[in-house]
C-alpha cells in the first residue's frame, strides 16, 4: 500500500527540496490537463511520461509556471482533489509518494493534503520560521475537518540545527 507524503512549510528555504532544471512536462502540464478534463486514459499516459526515473528515485519535476495555475484552479471542478486525482493512476507502482509544497498556504497545499496520508513540517531553527507553525496546524485542521480526515502529522523535521546556540536549545524542545 503506497504511503503519500506532503512535505509543507511557510517559508521557503527551510531546506525543503533539491532544485533541477529539466526540459519536458511537469506537474503543471499535467494538472492543467486535469483541469481541461482530459480523458482519463491520456492523463494516465501523460503521468507515466512526466516521471523522471533515477536509480534511487522517480521525480515528478515542477516549474515556474505552475503559480499561473492558480487562477484557473478554484473554478475547477473537485479543485481540492486535482493531485489525488492524478495521484491515482501511480499510487500502485510506489510504496511511498512525497509532495513537495513550495512556501505558502495556498491551494496546492490544499491539494497535496487532501491527497496526503501526512505530513512532514519542516522549520529552520530560527525564531522567525518556528512562527508559521500555527498556521500550517490550522490549515492541516481544517483539511482534517473538511477534505481529509484521515491526515496525520508525521512529524516537525528540525533543519539547519546547530546544537550549541541557546535558540536551537530551545526550539528542540518545542
Amino acid at each position: 500500500m503506497c504511503k503519500i507524503i506532503s512535505v509543507i512549510s511557510c517559508k521557503g528555504g527551510v531546506g525543503k527540496t533539491t532544485s533541477q532544471i529539466i526540459n519536458q512536462p511537469t506537474i503543471y502540464d499535467l494538472l492543467n490537463a486535469a483541469i481541461s478534463e482530459k480523458e482519463d486514459d491520456e492523463i494516465k499516459a501523460m503521468v507515466h511520461e512526466i516521471i523522471c526515473h533515477s536509480t534511487t528515485v522517480d521525480i515528478i519535476p515542477s516549474t515556474a509556471k505552475l503559480s499561473s495555475l492558480e487562477t484557473v484552479i478554484p473554478a475547477a471542478m473537485c479543485q481540492d482533489r486535482l493531485i489525488h486525482y492524478v495521484l491515482s493512476f501511480i499510487k500502485k507502482d510506489y510504496d511511498y509518494i512525497f509532495l513537495d509544497c513550495h512556501p505558502g498556504l495556498d491551494v496546492f497545499s490544499r491539494n497535496a493534503l487532501a491527497a496526503a496520508d501526512s505530513t512532514l513540517i519542516p522549520v529552520e531553527a530560527h525564531i522567525l520560521s518556528s512562527d508559521g507553525l500555527d498556521q500550517i496546524e490550522k490549515m492541516i485542521r481544517s483539511i482534517q475537518r473538511h477534505l481529509n480526515s484521515k491526515l496525520k502529522i508525521e512529524g516537525v523535521i528540525i533543519t539547519k540545527f546547530q546544537g550549541n546556540t541557546n535558540y536551537c536549545k530551545q526550539i528542540s524542545t518545542l
